[in-house]
């Protein structure tokens, strides 16, 4: 992992940087200051030039489902969170229009828990493995800084766990809402002389608010601190563990315009006919060790785990006729791991991080036909005959080195430069006649420097700005086939690489009041787009140049008299600078179309918002808060033919909290969707039988309690 590290803290505040104020112990009126955690020396957001968002515990535990990420995410600006309501599929998730393509799991991106990734090394993250009703911070981080990260880094969102309680604790929580949607979870944590332990166990269930849509989940994250003493250095050993067991889960498919219209609860065309459906079972471990000796700080994180999945398409018997068809069900085993080493320190009024990293994941992906029989007999949605065997190997290695250094009093400096290689190798273990041997070795180089400043104009008032160029590989999933349909990997798709340059300014007058605002400019060589699919494969490939420009605002301000409001608004302008041809499904066949030059980016709308207005009376007492989500109408296809219309969304909350036998009781009144406005929660790119909407729910009332000892 790419550390932002001591190169974000003033030489003014290696020693004496503020502690984080603990959620419960922190006044309602009491906003500040914002401590950033995920550079692994806590640093205040003032004094980095990197646009950085902290949310707080309170914004994803109080009076939320803690399902997915988009009950945290929506309070940031520049990120988008698309809602799939669909849980074989995962969220989608983008920050200022990276990470818009995916059409499963997290692309873009790169994800974190307590400093181990959940991203793989080719770029692809997976969002629900992470432990929400664990979460202490969020902190996400966009623009030039990002691409200090390493590959596919167009943000990054780092989660930091709760600390260990010192003295023994425990939690139970729940709640219940609309189709049989239920989630349990137990924590508990305590410590001793020798070691600290925290233990979070979830169990969510529900029947799907679309038909062909229910799944159950169950998921575990154990974190364990040993403190050592080795006489010359103060250290100490954290250990963590993920697990998730989704088994089943349907997955209901897309909709076309008119019929989300129509039905917005009803399921895909054969989705119920060849019995869509995707199981997951992910396990991971990962230990940190922590030194200081003398003035010089040592990290060394290392991880490893297993990643299964089992997923039932609906390709049509017809279309795996196809010699070079991999069929219609996807079986992948994945063993994953990595190491990473960075030390700090300071020399010559100049504070410097460097780190070397290795990430590596082997895959074993076989293909089966997903019927058996022929005629009258055949049996859809079953396991049928090999159609592909091949075993990928992905390998990251980087090197970066981090510098910070005061110019005057009032003008700090920053500079990074990494250097990153991947490679990745198939070997396929399937060849038949007219199915060659697709078996190939792909490398990618790049180095990606990073440098801003930040100008204190007052106490209150700060300027900043940075510049930045990021890559972002294909993943191996994107280079598995040819948009022609020819034998081997697509090593004609290249990686995109990206300048991106931010100004802004931040201005706190006092502890109540934060007001954050960004512009930036985003240019994009070879971005990678869905080329085509058809027959049961999906290929990619290399658009033109493209252009993001965007402003983010970020307010936050609360009141004496208990009240509060949080506000992120977000424009977005991306669009391809440059055409290019496209191939595209029509009557089976492919058929090529140009893209011209000013079409937007699908699934980037070009204006979102959210805004809360919260009411608090003691501490924790009761609160009362209504929440609003708006977003523009946005495309979703490169054409530019198919929008999925904009909405504005009011969700209320009622929490009440009090003692009960020395016990902590909170419980919570949930209205999600206030007005049932019929919405499109996400949008399927470029799907090529043109379902792409997946709706909304309307009108949703849930309840939960919480108790927590002592």
């Amino acid at each position: 992992m790419a550390f932002l590290a001591s190169c974000l803290i003033p030489l003014r505040a290696t020693s004496a940087a503020p502690s984080p104020v603990p959620v419960e112990s922190r006044p309602a009126s009491e906003l500040g200051p914002l401590i950033i955690t995920a550079t692994r020396q806590p640093t205040r957001e003032a004094d980095t030039p990197a646009s950085v968002t902290v949310v707080r515990a309170e914004d994803v535990l109080d009076g939320q489902h803690r399902i997915n990420l988009s009950e945290a995410l929506a309070r940031v600006p520049g990120v988008f969170v698309q809602n799939r309501h669909n849980y074989a599929q995962d969220l989608q998730v983008s920050s200022r229009g990276f990470g818009s393509r995916a059409s499963f799991g997290i692309r873009g991106l790169r994800l974190y828990v307590d400093d181990v990734p959940v991203t793989f090394p080719d770029g692809q993250g997976q969002g629900a493995v992470i432990p929400l009703a664990a979460v202490q911070t969020i902190e996400v981080l966009r623009g030039p800084w990002a691409g200090a990260y390493g590959n596919s880094a167009g943000g990054v969102i780092q989660v930091n766990t709760q600390p260990v309680a010192g003295s023994p604790r425990w939690a139970i929580d729940g709640f219940g809402g609309p189709d049989a949607m239920q989630r349990l979870g137990f924590r508990a944590s305590g410590s001793t002389d020798m070691l600290a332990g925290y233990l979070d166990v979830n169990r969510f269930s529900t029947a799907g608010f679309r038909a062909h849509s229910a799944t159950r989940r169950t998921q575990l994250f154990s974190r364990v601190e040993i403190p050592l003493s080795w006489g010359l250095s103060t250290s100490n050993l954290v250990l963590t563990g993920i697990a998730l067991d989704q088994p089943d889960t349907q997955d209901p498919l897309g909709l076309a315009d008119a019929e989300w219209r129509a039905s917005p609860r009803s399921a895909g065309a054969n989705a119920v006919l060849f019995n869509t459906r995707k199981s997951v079972r992910h396990r991971q471990i990962g230990a940190t060790l922590n030194a200081e000796v003398g003035q010089q700080t040592w990290r060394l994180t290392g991880y490893a785990g297993t990643r299964e999945v089992e997923q039932y398409l609906a390709t049509s018997v017809a279309a795996q006729s196809s010699a070079t068809s991999s069929g219609g069900v996807v079986d992948l085993s994945r063993e994953f791991g990595g190491m990473q080493l960075s030390t700090s320190g300071s020399a010559l009024r100049t504070l410097w991080t460097a780190g070397l990293e290795w990430d590596g994941a082997v895959e074993q992906r076989r293909g089966f036909e997903n019927f058996v029989g022929v005629g009258a007999s055949t049996r859809l949605g079953v396991r049928g005959r090999e159609r592909r065997n091949e075993e990928s190997r992905t390998n990251s290695a980087a090197a970066y080195l981090q510098t910070r250094g005061d110019l005057s009093d009032r003008v700090a400096w920053m500079g990074s430069v990494r250097t990153s290689q991947i490679s990745m190798r198939t070997d396929d273990r399937f060849i038949a006649p007219a199915n060659p041997d697709d078996s190939g070795l792909v490398t990618y180089r790049a180095q990606t420097p990073s440098a801003g400043f930040t100008y204190t104009a007052s106490p209150t008032t700060q300027l900043t700005a940075s510049f930045g160029v990021g890559m972002e590989t294909p993943t191996a999933a994107e280079l598995a086939y040819r948009a022609d349909g020819s034998a081997g990997l697509n090593f004609s798709l290249r990686p995109s690489r990206s300048r991106q340059f931010e100004s802004g300014v931040r201005w706190q007058p006092g502890a109540t009041t934060f007001l954050r605002i960004v512009s930036f400019e985003i240019q994009s060589e070879n971005e990678i787009v869905p080329a085509l699919s058809i027959g049961g494969r999906a290929s990619f490939q290399n658009a033109g140049a493209t252009r993001r420009r965007g402003i983010e605002v970020g307010l936050e301000h609360s009141s004496r008299e208990n009240w509060s409001a949080n506000l992120a608004l977000t424009h977005l302008d991306a669009r391809f600078v440059a055409p290019f041809t496209q191939a595209s499904a029509v009557g089976g066949a492919s058929v090529a179309r140009t893209i011209p030059t000013g079409n937007r980016i699908p699934a980037t709308p070009p204006s979102s918002a959210f805004v809360e207005l919260a009411w608090r009376k003691g501490m924790p007492g009761t609160s009362l808060a209504l929440e609003a989500n708006a977003r523009s109408a946005l495309f979703a296809d490169d054409a530019n033919s198919v929008r999925a219309p904009g909405h504005v969304q009011l969700n209320l909350r009622l929490m009440v909290a009090g003692g009960w036998s020395g016990r902590r009781v909170q419980t919570f009144l949930r209205v999600d969707n206030l007005a049932n406005v019929s919405s499109v929660g996400s949008v399927i790119v470029n799907e090529a039988n043109g379902r792409f909407f997946e709706p909304s729910p309307g009108r949703r009332l849930s309840l939960g309690v919480s108790i927590t000892h002592p």
